[in-house]
């Protein structure tokens, strides 16, 4: 078994991406880019998904303040997930953005609880 799995993808105008996970690697897909001149290789941070991802992770992030309004029990990224559906990176996404934002609070336990609703 791999300790890490490397994908190398290309889009509709030729654009090549990596992505590797596994053991001790999380790359999230990147823009990988050849300079013929140098003969160099780089990566692009920006994700290509980044503006539908951010998109997603508003709509989530609804849902998600929706949910704590109506049961304010701690809840894990995952049992977040399953509570509200969606896309899990937009949702763990959204997760990381309400912790930033200071409506939620990431405890000890790895589960996070409503700090504050927005507007209140």
């Amino acid at each position: 078994m791999p300790d890490a799995i490397w994908d190398l993808t290309k889009d509709e105008q030729d654009r090549r991406y990596l992505s590797a996970r596994g053991r001790d690697v999380d790359q999230p897909k990147a823009l990988l880019e050849f300079d013929p001149e140098t003969k160099a290789l780089t990566l692009d941070d920006a994700e290509p998904e980044a503006p539908k991802l951010k998109q997603a992770s508003g709509k989530s992030e609804a849902k998600i303040l929706a949910h704590f309004g109506q049961d304010p029990t701690p809840l894990s990224k995952n049992k977040i997930f399953d509570a509200v559906g969606g896309g899990r990176n937009a949702v763990f996404a959204a997760v990381d953005a309400l912790v930033v934002a200071g409506h939620l609070a990431a405890g000890a336990d790895g589960k996070y609880a409503l700090t504050a609703l927005p507007g209140l």
